[in-house]
């Protein structure tokens, strides 16, 4: 895209947020449909702003003849991305915004900023106010979908006794 560089900084080692600009604005997600970016430990709250900047971008370069993407980077961040960690009820509240689908709650084990030994409990507390479906989703489908487990076999072994019950966070 032309003049990218005067509208966003240079990247810098380690930034996510960087990262997911140029991830979004190259259309990376509409080119590859099949790839999956996973932002864990981040949280979701610097995901809006994001969102916006490349919105803004790639509404305003619609015209010139470089633009090929029909994905806007919203559109592309909920085919595409998800963001996890140790979840606040601030994260959750963006959950239409960024799409339900693109949260995944994370215990962040065994880290001090983690949620451990009160996942349940910390989870329980993000997710109030939000249907069962979306409980659901934050909660397993979405990390499930992200790394490709299936968690009907899940069910089954004794990782299923450290995970949320979804009547303990619903």
């Amino acid at each position: 895209m032309p003049a990218l560089s005067r509208v966003l900084p240079r990247p810098r080692p380690g930034n996510w947020t960087d990262r997911t600009h140029l991830l979004l604005l190259a259309g990376v997600p509409e080119r590859f449909p099949n790839i999956r970016f996973g932002w864990i430990e981040t949280g979701c709250q610097w995901i809006p702003r994001i969102l916006d900047s490349c919105d803004m971008f790639f509404h305003g370069t619609v015209d010139h003849p470089s633009h090929r993407l029909t994905m806007t980077p919203t559109e592309q961040w909920k085919a595409s991305c998800f963001a996890a960690g140790p979840l606040s009820k601030a994260d959750v509240a963006l959950r239409e915004r960024i799409g339900v689908e693109t949260i995944a709650f994370g215990s962040d084990f065994i880290h001090v900023e983690g949620t451990y030994p009160h996942s349940r409990t910390r989870l329980a507390r993000a997710l109030e106010g939000t249907t069962p479906a979306e409980s659901l989703a934050i909660s397993a489908r979405n990390a499930a979908r992200l790394f490709d487990f299936d968690l009907t076999t899940l069910a089954t072994t004794p990782a299923a006794q450290h995970g949320p019950v979804a009547t303990a966070v619903s």
